[in-house]
C-alpha cells in the first residue's frame, strides 16, 4: 500500500512536476530528503557552500530519476546571498512548492568563552535567520500555488545539552517559528510542517508510512 501510493505521487508529479529548494542539502537530512524527494520526480535545487559535494548529490539525484536539479552555492550567512539563492531559484526554475529547511550548525559553546557571542551569533545566524529571511521572501511565491514549507527540528529543542545552549535555543526558536508561521498562514493553502532530524537519520528513513500517508500525500 505504502508502495502504491508514492507511486501514484511519482505519477502526479511527473505531469505536473513541483520544485523544492532545500538548504542544506550536500550533508545529513538535507542530503537524505534530496535523495527521497527525487525518487517521486520533486524538480530539486540542491544548495550548499561547498561546489563539488553540491554536485555530488545533485548528480546521485539525477541517476535516482530523469529530474530537474538545479545546482546553487550559497552561503546563508550571507543574506544577500540568501536573496540570491531565490532570485536564482525563481528565475530558473520558473515557481517554487516547497521549501525544506535543513541547513543547521552546532559549536560547542561554553557561557564564558571568551568567543561566545561571536559563537552564538553564528550559530543563530545560520539556523534561525536564514530561515526567517529565505521564508519572508519565499512565501508570496508558496502562498501562490498553495505549496509547503518543511522545517528541521530536534529534541534539542525540548532539552537542554552541554556545551550546546546556543543550538538548543536556535532549535526552540524554529519550533516556534514554525508554529507561529503555521498559525498565520492558516487557511491560506500553505501546509507547515516540521521533521525530526532523529526521524530523517533513521536508516528506513524512506521505508517510514509516515511519508507517504502524511508528509507526500500534504505536498
Amino acid at each position: 500500500m505504502i508502495k502504491s501510493s508514492l507511486k501514484d505521487r511519482k505519477l502526479v508529479y511527473e505531469v505536473d512536476p513541483k520544485v523544492a529548494l532545500i538548504t542544506g542539502s550536500t550533508s545529513g537530512c538535507g542530503q537524505k530528503l534530496a535523495l527521497y524527494l527525487s525518487k517521486i520526480g520533486l524538480k530539486l535545487v540542491i544548495t550548499g557552500r561547498d561546489e563539488d559535494r553540491i554536485k555530488s548529490v545533485a548528480q546521485q539525484c539525477r541517476q535516482l530519476s530523469n529530474t530537474t536539479v538545479l545546482e546553487v552555492k550559497a552561503d546563508l550567512l550571507d543574506d544577500n546571498q540568501v536573496r540570491q539563492l531565490l532570485d536564482t531559484t525563481i528565475d530558473q526554475m520558473g515557481r517554487l512548492d516547497i521549501l525544506i529547511h535543513c541547513a543547521q550548525i552546532s559549536l560547542p559553546l561554553s557561557i564564558t568563552d571568551t568567543d561566545v557571542m561571536q559563537k552564538f551569533d553564528t550559530v543563530f545566524r545560520l539556523n534561525v535567520r536564514s530561515a526567517v529571511l529565505l521564508t519572508s521572501m519565499a512565501l508570496p511565491y508558496i502562498q501562490a500555488i498553495s505549496g509547503g514549507i518543511i522545517t528541521l527540528t530536534s529534541d534539542s529543542g525540548f532539552r537542554p545539552y552541554d556545551q550546546e545552549f546556543a543550538f538548543c535555543i536556535t532549535e526552540s526558536a524554529v519550533n516556534y517559528f514554525t508554529k507561529c508561521l503555521a498559525l498565520e498562514t492558516k487557511g491560506k493553502g500553505v501546509s507547515v510542517l516540521t521533521l525530526n532530524s532523529d526521524l530523517v537519520n533513521r536508516k528506513d528513513f524512506d521505508l517510514n508510512p509516515w511519508l507517504s500517508t502524511t508528509l507526500v500525500s500534504r505536498l
